[in-house]
């Protein structure tokens, strides 16, 4: 695991070399269904979403790269961004199995957040995240994420209504430098 002091990862924006990690890992059902229901997509539908992702006002698609080579190993996607309110959504995915449990999504995690609020003026990011899903509720505590409640039955997913945990992180939550 790397120290503070050296970075194993970084965000960026998204170039076209992406399109095809992207289109694995979301046509990856057991990826897939920790987040949402499962369905696959096409090339033609995955590059149509990303291409109206990229000219959305209130949505930002940053990949989650390796420092050293700046290959994609996820993404965080920011949506509903309101200016007015200085809040927004969040999710992100690890990509691939090997990329994960290694602390590199804590890590992205601390990267967006200090983006979202020295450069997006951001106040509140808020997540859902399935109440079973373990691994990811830690990173969220361990990010300084803070639940808000239960959703009961909120999503259908592989066979099963699931609950989801919102969770959601302030601006005033954590010390900026």
């Amino acid at each position: 695991m790397g120290s503070e002091s050296t970075p194993r990862v970084k965000l960026r924006s998204v170039s076209s070399d992406d399109y095809e990690p992207l289109f694995r890992w979301v046509n990856d059902r057991a990826t897939r269904i920790q987040s949402g229901a499962f369905k696959p997509v096409s090339w033609l539908e995955h590059k149509e979403w990303i291409e109206r992702i990229l000219l959305a006002k209130d949505t930002e698609l940053l990949i989650i790269a390796n420092w050293e080579d700046e290959s994609a190993i996820g993404h965080v996607l920011l949506t509903d961004i309101s200016t007015v309110h200085r809040s927004c959504s969040l999710t992100i995915r690890i990509g691939s199995e090997v990329d994960r449990n290694r602390g590199l999504g804590t890590e992205a995690m601390s990267l967006l957040l200090e983006y979202a609020w020295r450069d997006m003026g951001i106040n509140r990011i808020q997540l859902t995240v399935r109440t079973d899903n373990e691994r990811a509720r830690r990173s969220y505590l361990k990010s300084g994420f803070r639940y808000e409640g239960t959703m009961r039955n909120a999503v259908f997913i592989d066979g099963k209504f699931r609950d989801l945990e919102l969770m959601a992180i302030l601006r005033s939550d954590v010390h900026i430098v």
